[in-house]
C-alpha cells in the first residue's frame, strides 16, 4: 500500500439510531494504520471503542448503527461505499479479520466446533463444504495456535477452558490470513496468566505474516502494552490523544489520558505510580453531548474555550494530542 498505509480513517461518525433517541458514538475520529502496527484503543466503558471496531467492518455489523460522515479505506476498499455483498465476500474475513468483544459467547453451545467452522466457510463463500475438508483446511491452523485441531473439532465450546474458546475464535476469525485484525476486549473474561497467553498468541499470528497489522481494543491498558506500538485514547467518541505507546503511557499529555493511567490498578510497579485516584465526575451523555471538549465538565485544567470551542488533534511532541490547554503551552 502506499507509504505503507493499510488503514486510513478521516473523519468518521457513526451514530445509534434507536426508537427514542440517537447516541453520537463515534465523532469525528482520524488515524492512520501501517503495515506491520499493532494500534491498541483505550478508554472508559462507552466511549465509542467497540462502534469504531463496527464501522471499520461496515455499519451493517449492527442495524441501529448508521455510517454518518467520514471515509475508512482498508487495504484500498472504501467502507461504507460498497455493498454488503462484496463487504461478505471480499472483505470480512479475507482482507479484514474480526475477533469480537464476548467472543466465547459467539461459539454456539450446542454445535460442535466443526459445525461452527462449516457455518463460518459457508457465511463467507456461500456453498456447503465437507467435513473432510474443513478438518484440512481448519486443523493446522488450530495447531498454529497451540490446540490439538483435531480434537478441538469434535468438542463443544463448553468442552474447552476460557482461553481454548479464546483461540478457537482466533483461529476462526484468521482463516484467511485476513492482514487486518480487529480484536476487540479479548481478556475481558480471563486470568492474568491466559491473558498472557493470548498476548502471545496475537503477536505469533504477526510474527508468521498471517496478520500484518491490527487494532486491539481493551480498557485494560498494561495488556495493551505488551503488544502495542502505538495507543489512541478515546473519550465520549473522539480521540483525544495518539502516540507510541511508551510515551503515552509515562508521559500523557492529555488530562484525561492521565487521569486514565493514574486509575489503574496493576500489578506493574512503573504503570500508574503512585496512590490510586478514580476519575471525578461521570462520562459524557452520548444523546446530548456537551459543548466544546466532552471531558472539560470532569477537567480540572478546564477554562471557558474549553467548555465553548471544541478542540481538534493538533501534532505535539511527535504525537496529537487535542487539549487546549496542551496547545497554548507549546
Amino acid at each position: 500500500m502506499k507509504d505503507g498505509v493499510i488503514v486510513k480513517v478521516r473523519g468518521l461518525k457513526g451514530r445509534y439510531e434507536l426508537t427514542s433517541k440517537y447516541i453520537q458514538a463515534v465523532d469525528g475520529c482520524s488515524f492512520e494504520i501501517r503495515e506491520g502496527e499493532i494500534l491498541g484503543i483505550a478508554g472508559e466503558s462507552g466511549c465509542g471503542k467497540s462502534t469504531l471496531a463496527k464501522l471499520l467492518l461496515g455499519s451493517s455489523m449492527d442495524p441501529s448503527l448508521k455510517h454518518l460522515e467520514g471515509t475508512i479505506r482498508v487495504y484500498g476498499y472504501s467502507i461504507g461505499d460498497i455493498s454488503e455483498d462484496k463487504l461478505r465476500k471480499e472483505v470480512r474475513g479475507k482482507k479484514v479479520g474480526y475477533v469480537p468483544q464476548g467472543s466465547m459467547n459467539a461459539l454456539n453451545p450446542v454445535r460442535r466446533i466443526k459445525k461452527i467452522a462449516k457455518d463460518t466457510y459457508s457465511e463467507k463463500f456461500g456453498e456447503n463444504i465437507s467435513e473432510k475438508d474443513i478438518k484440512r483446511e481448519v486443523v493446522p491452523h488450530l495447531k498454529s495456535l497451540g490446540l490439538d485441531g483435531e480434537r478441538v473439532l469434535e468438542l463443544y465450546p463448553f468442552e474447552l477452558s476460557g482461553g481454548m474458546q479464546q483461540r478457537v475464535v482466533i483461529g476462526l476469525s484468521t482463516l484467511w490470513n485476513p492482514g487486518f485484525l480487529i480484536v476487540d476486549e479479548p481478556t475481558s473474561a480471563l486470568d492474568v496468566t491466559t491473558q498472557k497467553k493470548l498476548a502471545r498468541t496475537l503477536l505469533d499470528l504477526r510474527e508468521r505474516e498471517i496478520v500484518e497489522s491490527m487494532i486491539y481494543i481493551t480498557h485494560d491498558i498494561p495488556t495493551l502494552r505488551q503488544i502495542c506500538d502505538r495507543i489512541a485514547i478515546m473519550y465520549g467518541g473522539k480521540i483525544v490523544e495518539i502516540g507510541n505507546m511508551e510515551d503515552v503511557l509515562f508521559k500523557p499529555m492529555h488530562p484525561y489520558t492521565k487521569a486514565l493511567i493514574d486509575s489503574i490498578l496493576t500489578t506493574e510497579e512503573d504503570i500508574g505510580a503512585g496512590s490510586k485516584r478514580g476519575i471525578s465526575g461521570q462520562p459524557p451523555d452520548l444523546t446530548n453531548p456537551p459543548s466544546g471538549c466532552r471531558f472539560s465538565p470532569r477537567c480540572k485544567k478546564s477554562g471557558q474555550n474549553c467548555e465553548k470551542d471544541e478542540p481538534v488533534l493538533h501534532n505535539v511532541g511527535g504525537r496529537k494530542v487535542a487539549c487546549h490547554r496542551v496547545v497554548e503551552n507549546e
